[in-house]
């Protein structure tokens, strides 16, 4: 029997085998109990229970992708389960499975041993043999185009499986893939709230002793001893005071990229007025192009009385944010540019420096978590490395994008742009019944 079967040929196979009826009513339980939302462990219950009377298997185990790996992630067996059990992963690279995947084809291996012998470097056949384990038949679990784990029978005896239990048992699998969808969606949002809770509680307990070293210390540079201390301690309290403050914008930042990653209220848009908000805009910016001796100039591409439905405060903070890199990363007396302007559904944001500009192989560092580069600002300004992560975390939340064009010695474009039509947990078509301009 060859190795890999092509699905076209288990739809030519003839229907109506002598237990055909009782089979599909077992399989039908099967997918009910799938459908209905039934734990893994319960579906392979369900399976052994309806199925093991007319499949011989002795252990059935589901298989998740975990990036390039396969983990197990349950079993049922008749049989002791010693090596390949919950938990155990191997790498997708290089193994059978990964032809598996790859083909989306079912596969049956009728004897173990002779697979090891012509295939001496699969631990997981040698597991597999040593847990007892004779024969296989090996479906891929697809979901939305995608293969997202794969189901193991198996069983004790060899040369078991045929082209009828492949057939028939390709309706199960089906079923299986959305099981483990479900508990795989289930598992990793309740990993992220996890995550989320450990992280809030790492934040407050970074936050609580800088708040506290930080209070300690304007203290005693207002306290009247202060004037007693010497030079040097004076100088050792101000390089306290600096990374003191330091330590507690990095801490603000994480908080904040870690709120816009991972709480969908984080963005909270809203219809503005464009004109009025780039007024606004200007009149916070300029004084910072001002304290540099930098030209600061809005160009307005757009109707007046144009309004957009966007968060003001997040969308400021980007503007800002790259407003204040533009200035701090060009000589003194250049020109900054910020241009405005709607292009069919999006509302374009540019600004333009003519500063130093940043080597093409770091542009792909730009928005990633504290990623810097070879550039540094012109006034010797410190940065987290955070504030372009968290300008793309809003944008990304407008669902918009941002990008950038540079070249040495010639400057930077830093652009982003933000949909007509966003907003969240919104169907358009309710925003279409509203009186409000578009």
């Amino acid at each position: 029997m060859d190795e890999f079967i092509s699905l076209e040929s288990i739809v030519k196979m003839p229907s109506g085998s002598k237990f055909q009826n009782e089979v599909d009513q077992a399989i039908h339980e099967v997918r009910r109990s799938a459908l209905v939302g039934t734990s893994p462990d319960l579906v392979l219950a369900t399976v052994f229970e309806a199925l093991s009377i007319f499949v011989p298997f002795d252990r059935v185990g589901l298989a998740t992708r975990d990036g390039e790996s396969l983990c197990s992630r349950w079993v049922k067996s008749r049989m002791p389960v010693i090596h390949l059990k919950v938990g155990y992963t191997a790498p997708i690279a290089g193994s059978s499975l990964d032809e598996i995947i790859a083909s989306r084809c079912p596969r049956i291996i009728s004897d173990l041993q002779d697979y090891l012998r012509l295939h001496p470097d699969s631990t997981s056949t040698k597991l597999a043999i040593k847990d007892g384990i004779r024969s296989s038949l090996t479906f891929p679990l697809e979901m939305n185009d995608d293969v997202i784990g794969i189901v193991f029978f198996s069983s004790a005896a060899t040369n078991v499986y045929t082209m009828e239990h492949l057939k028939l048992l390709e309706f199960v699998a089906q079923a299986l893939a959305v099981v483990v969808d479900s508990a795989t969606r289930t598992r990793r949002s309740k990993d992220e709230s996890d995550k989320s809770l450990a992280f809030s509680k790492m934040v407050h307990d970074l936050r609580s002793p800088l708040t506290v070293i930080s209070g300690f210390a304007e203290l005693l540079a207002d306290a009247e001893e202060f004037n007693h201390l010497s030079e040097s301690s004076r100088n050792l309290l101000s390089v306290i005071r600096r990374n003191n403050q330091d330590l507690m914008a990095l801490v603000d930042d994480i908080s904040e990229l870690n709120s816009l990653k991972q709480n969908s209220t984080a963005i909270r848009p809203q219809l503005n007025p464009v004109t009025e908000f780039i007024a606004t805009i200007e009149s916070l910016l300029t004084p910072i192009a001002d304290r540099r001796k930098t030209s600061f100039v809005v160009i307005k591409e757009f109707d007046p009385s144009l309004t957009w439905r966007f968060d003001t405060l997040r969308i400021r903070q980007v503007l800002e944010n790259l407003v204040s890199n533009a200035v701090k990363y060009s000589a003194n007396g250049t020109l900054v540019q910020l241009t405005i302007s709607q292009r069919g559904e999006r509302l374009m944001f540019s600004v333009r420096d003519t500063g130093q500009g940043i080597p093409a192989d770091e542009i792909p560092k730009l928005f990633k978590v504290y990623s810097t580069t070879s550039v540094k600002p012109l006034g010797g300004e410190k940065s987290t490395g955070l504030g372009l992560a968290i300008c793309k975390a809003i944008i990304d939340g407008h669902e918009g994008e941002i990008s950038v064009k540079t070249k040495v010695g010639e400057g930077s474009i830093f652009e982003f742009w933000i949909p007509k039509w966003f907003e969240p947990e919104v169907n358009r078509d309710k925003l279409l019944d509203t009186n409000e301009p578009h």
